[in-house]
């Protein structure tokens, strides 16, 4: 939250904000304001001092969709990036895939170590001549593009695939890729919820940085809403890398897709008080910025009244004063079972 001259303000009160769901006013019941300084710890002359954490950092590289080049270039980026590392800081390593997995250390030569064994371990997709994404795969099948499948023929023609029953060809291979990457989605997911999980009971300050070139999530989206609201409540950031960094459409791709692989990272760092580090090729940049918390993050806590359990998308407006910019939560879903009826929505 900064004002007119990009200084951060941190002086705000409850009253100074107005929450608005689907437009509507909404009652504040909690408000708190946490200030994302760090203490430096100076060690006396000719004495050795254990520092005690305050401050845990969660470097989550998605080698599921990292392309060699970009994750290469991340991982350089981020040995560069432990070296600046505080006395104080934890930091940790997870992969998408699940491996390899560095646990909170302040051992920055363990760290180096394990972000040099970290290679893309994609999932694979279907088999056969015709390849197409998880995002083109669901504008196909879910909605119902036209453009896409007209484009997919004529690559199925040069392929070889028989053209007798094209479509259906086209149909089934569509069915594989919407259901790999919607797993790979999933276990994404999953995995910052376990994180965000683990990391809850932690002192002091707890970031999850997602190292990723983005991904799309058709059909989960009250998943990675649970998440933010998670994140919230545990209060850890969630902040994120394009590690893709400057990119350029290429002949035979979509910059539509693109586009759409950035926007859950948007949604991740919005939602949770983080931000969101793209279209920059500095990933030194890029990590010395996202490592350190907001200066100043308000959470705002409303029961939305007469809640509806039926997993619809609820806007949310958060107002403060004039020449405020205000970083929010762009909305919730509604929860889907009647026994989340009672939660509170926090927003941040």
């Amino acid at each position: 939250m900064r004002d007119s001259h990009g200084q951060a303000v941190g002086n705000l009160h409850k009253e100074d904000f107005e929450i608005l769901d689907k437009g509507k006013p909404q009652i504040i019941s909690q408000f708190s304001v946490e200030k994302g300084e760090v203490q430096a710890v100076e060690e006396p002359q000719g004495a050795s001092v254990a520092a005690a954490p305050n401050r845990y950092v969660a470097y989550v590289f998605d080698d599921v969709h990292l392309q060699f080049g970009d994750l290469a270039h991340a991982r350089d980026a981020f040995e560069h990036h432990v070296a600046s590392l505080r006395p104080t800081d934890r930091a940790g390593i997870v992969t998408t895939s699940g491996r390899p997995v560095q646990e909170f250390t302040d051992d920055r030569a363990k760290l180096r170590q394990v972000s040099e064994r970290i290679r893309p371990t994609p999932t694979g997709g279907a088999s056969g001549c015709l390849k197409m994404s998880y995002y083109v795969a669901d504008q196909i099948l879910n909605k119902n593009n036209g453009t896409v499948s007209s484009g997919l023929a004529s690559a199925a023609a040069r392929c070889g695939m028989p053209t007798r029953n094209l479509a259906q060809s086209i149909s089934f291979v569509a069915q594989q890729e919407l259901a790999i990457g919607e797993q790979e989605t999933r276990n994404i997911l999953l995995e910052l919820k376990y994180m965000v999980q683990s990391m809850s009971s932690f002192p002091g300050q707890k970031i999850i940085l997602l190292v990723s070139p983005g991904f799309v999530t058709p059909g989960l989206e009250y998943e990675y809403s649970e998440l933010m609201d998670q994140a919230l409540r545990s209060q850890v950031i969630v902040s994120t890398l394009d590690a893709r960094g400057v990119y350029v459409v290429l002949p035979g791709e979509s910059s539509e897709e693109k586009m759409a692989n950035g926007q859950i990272l948007a949604a991740l760092a919005e939602g949770t008080g983080g931000a969101y580090f793209r279209n920059n090729n500095d990933l030194n940049e890029g990590f010395r910025l996202l490592a350190e918390p907001p200066e100043y993050s308000y959470l705002l806590g409303f029961a939305p009244q007469g809640l509806k359990a039926d997993g619809k998308f609820h806007k949310l407006e958060v107002k403060g004063p004039r020449n405020v910019a205000i970083q929010a939560r762009p909305g919730y879903y509604a929860p889907k079972r009647d026994r989340d009826k009672d939660q509170s929505q926090p927003a941040k």
